[in-house]
């Protein structure tokens, strides 16, 4: 006769009298009953109490499901163990419920924080400027075209010729200024009071900064100058 294992019944000691109830309609797996056996009974507390075994993480280990069922140091601990006189069970299941712990923990810090943390960029200062001659009186334009992230601070004029006037500055779809009849660029000289015209504009890399004015004549310049930041390199 060869007799192959399928498992094992839950089993449940009667207080009163010590006799031993099986449930013999549902068998129960465990891994532990495949270890070395010295002598019946010498693993016996191998076996996790009501199924409290390695499956347990097939369904799903989430935080509610452990809570739910008492999971605590003390839920294992009866004195059917005592009875059997081993510890090693005890020890697993211990073991178990650690690594069970440390999981959940970890999960409710990832999701506390937002997943992984993103390094800050540091902003460094940076200048960027554009310059146009006009081939005859009129309408003349400036388009400075940013390789990086830039975030204006300021804008001056200085270098244009006297009779320059400004008439509109735009980021990219985003109109920061305009005057139609327009206005001397010695206004936005460094010594005036209109300073930080511009400041909080911002421009992407490829997209283009439009600067329009007139000049009085040909020949005559205007000239930009942007102060900003851009983002700088992380160390």
């Amino acid at each position: 006769m060869r007799l192959q294992y399928i498992g094992r019944p839950r089993t449940w000691r009667d207080a009163d009298t010590g006799n031993l109830v099986s449930d013999l309609d549902s068998i129960h797996r465990t891994d532990a009953l495949e270890g070395d056996f010295d002598e019946f009974g010498a693993d016996l507390d191998d076996f996790d109490e009501f199924g409290d075994d390695d499956s347990d993480e097939d369904f799903g280990d989430d935080d509610s499901s452990d809570e739910d069922f008492g999971d605590d140091d003390s839920s294992d601990d009866d004195d059917s163990d005592e009875d059997f006189g081993a510890t090693r069970g005890r020890r697993r299941r211990k073991a178990r419920r650690q690594k069970r712990r440390t999981k959940r923990k970890s999960r409710r810090q990832a999701r506390r924080s937002g997943g992984k943390s993103k390094r800050k960029v540091p902003m460094q200062k940076t200048v960027i400027s554009g310059d146009t001659t006009g081939a005859a009186a009129g309408a003349v334009t400036i388009i400075i075209t940013p390789a990086h992230k830039f975030k204006a601070k300021d804008i001056v004029f200085n270098g244009s010729s006297a009779s320059a006037t400004i008439t509109s500055i735009t980021f990219g779809d985003n109109l920061i200024w305009n005057n139609a009849s327009g206005v001397d660029q010695s206004v936005f000289s460094t010594s005036s009071y209109i300073r930080g015209l511009i400041e909080g504009a911002k421009a992407v890399p490829g997209v283009p900064i439009v600067i329009n004015g007139t000049v009085a004549n040909a020949g005559d310049i205007l000239k930009a100058t942007l102060f900003g930041l851009k983002p700088g390199r992380v160390c």
